[in-house]
């Protein structure tokens, strides 16, 4: 698909009005967010922030296809996503939520560092 650029920050914008200003997203995220094929680790790193924070897996879907992510990363995280919000399975994974400004897991309990 042709892509002149507009659609990619017409996205970006509406992520950022959903989870928040990238200037408040951990230095991690902000560097993978970018990137066109992810690794298995960076997928569900990726998909445990858009989790914690709410993002809608079709908004990440046309995201995917305007900035030309490859299908096979797109299909992992919405599976991801589907998977944290409908199996109810125990992950052990956190992610930064940006309006709290702290680490949460899958669930919502708070990391504690103490």
């Amino acid at each position: 698909m042709p892509n002149d650029g507009r659609n990619v920050y017409d996205l970006f914008m509406v992520i950022q009005d959903i989870i928040g200003s990238k200037k408040l997203w951990p230095h991690s995220i902000n560097r993978i967010f970018w990137k066109r094929d992810l690794c298995h680790w960076e997928r569900v790193q990726l998909a445990s922030f858009f989790y914690v924070n709410g993002l809608n897996p079709d908004i990440y879907e046309d995201w995917g296809e305007a900035h030309d992510v490859c299908p096979a990363t797109v299909r992992h995280i919405l599976a991801l996503l589907f998977r944290f919000e409908f199996k109810n399975d125990k992950y052990n994974l956190w992610g930064y939520n940006v309006v709290m400004r702290r680490y949460e897991d899958l669930q919502g309990n708070v990391k504690n560092y103490w």
